[in-house]
């Protein structure tokens, strides 16, 4: 069911941001190496098109309350490690917190409810 996939999503965003902070933010800052940049780029198009793969197939489902392709920009956009970095070092959010928020705060803008009426 798609919110069982969004849900292992989230898990696997919020181990990847756990496991690899370090890294990320040294990216972050170096926007000026042209090698690390190439590395953000192809990491953001990669979780892009794995974004877009699941939303057309929630798409097909009937679970999406907007059209897949503003479901994947939604949910690339709430999903990236700024967002991440920013609730955890700012808000002093554990990374668990950040994942509930993850889950919740997409599911609300991605999916019917469970009567299967739009969210509005």
């Amino acid at each position: 069911n798609a919110r069982g996939q969004f849900k292992v999503f989230t898990r696997w965003i919020k181990h990847l941001f756990d496991e690899g902070a370090d890294i990320f933010s040294v990216v972050l800052q170096s926007p000026n190496q042209p090698e690390l940049a190439e590395i953000r780029k192809k990491g953001d198009e990669r979780r892009l098109i794995g974004c877009k793969m699941l939303t057309q197939q929630w798409s097909d489902a009937g679970d999406l309350r907007i059209d897949a392709e503003e479901a994947a920009s939604q949910m690339w956009l709430t999903s990236n490690f700024e967002i991440y970095q920013q609730s955890v070092a700012n808000l002093g959010w554990n990374s668990d917190k950040y994942e509930l928020w993850l889950y919740e705060t997409a599911e609300r803008l991605l999916f019917v409810d469970v009567a299967g009426q739009s969210a509005e």
